[in-house]
C-alpha cells in the first residue's frame, strides 16, 4: 500500500512531467542500512532547459512536504 506521502510525491511527479512534456522524472527507492535510513532517490531526466526547471519544481514540492533532502 502507498503511503500518503508516496502518492503526494508520485502526484507531485505526474504533475511536474505534465507541465514539462520533454522531461522523464524517476524514483528509486533505497532501503538503508546500519548507516543510511530508507529513502527515495528523486531524479529528472530530458530536455536541459526543461529538466533545470522541473527539478527547480520538484525541489520547491519537496520543501512543501518538509521533506529532507541532499541535492546531489
Amino acid at each position: 500500500m502507498i503511503s500518503s506521502a508516496g502518492s503526494s510525491v508520485m502526484s507531485m511527479m505526474e504533475a511536474i512531467e505534465a507541465a514539462y512534456p520533454l522531461v522523464k522524472m524517476f524514483s528509486l527507492p533505497g532501503v538503508g542500512n546500519e548507516n543510511t535510513r530508507r529513502h527515495i532517490e528523486l531524479g529528472v531526466k530530458g530536455e536541459p532547459e526543461q529538466v533545470e526547471s522541473a527539478f527547480g519544481k520538484m525541489l520547491a514540492g519537496l520543501d512543501r512536504f518538509k521533506a529532507e533532502y541532499a541535492n546531489g
